[in-house]
């Protein structure tokens, strides 16, 4: 089914109302919030894992070492992070895959669509599958 507005010309297409100008100036906002409280959680880790790096500089540190392989939740603390680091790993490299293949299927796809709606309009996705960046 195609979408009327695509169907529309200039003139025939309804004008926005003010609401959604201010839902995308609110949408805006929150986007950029994201943006800084991301910036600011990684600047807190990087200043605790300073601070860490320098307590730990020049002593000993197999006493921690041993915590983790000597205490039965040492144990399961190290098991456990290791396998979310591991998990982590694969996901990113399964995520990498998936765009690979849709990049690669993205054409084939595309001329099917054509074939069977010649009038039929883009999504916007780029070719590997990732929202427009204009839209965000």
């Amino acid at each position: 089914m195609l979408d009327e507005d695509a169907t529309r010309s200039d003139d025939e297409k309804e004008e926005i109302p003010d609401r959604l100008y201010s839902l995308f100036f609110w949408d805006r906002i929150f986007k950029f919030g994201e943006k800084v409280v991301a910036l600011v959680a990684i600047v807190i880790c990087v200043f605790f894992f300073s601070d860490a790096l320098q307590a730990f500089a020049g002593k000993n540190t197999r006493t921690i070492f041993g915590f983790f392989t000597s205490d039965p939740v040492g144990i399961t603390i190290a098991v456990s992070l290791s396998m979310n680091i591991v998990t982590g790993f694969w996901a990113f490299g399964e995520r990498a895959i998936r765009k690979d293949t849709i990049e690669r299927l993205q054409s084939r796809i595309r001329e099917l669509e054509t074939s069977i709606d010649p009038k039929r309009s883009s999504s916007g996705l780029t070719t590997r599958g990732d929202t427009d960046p204009g839209d965000l």
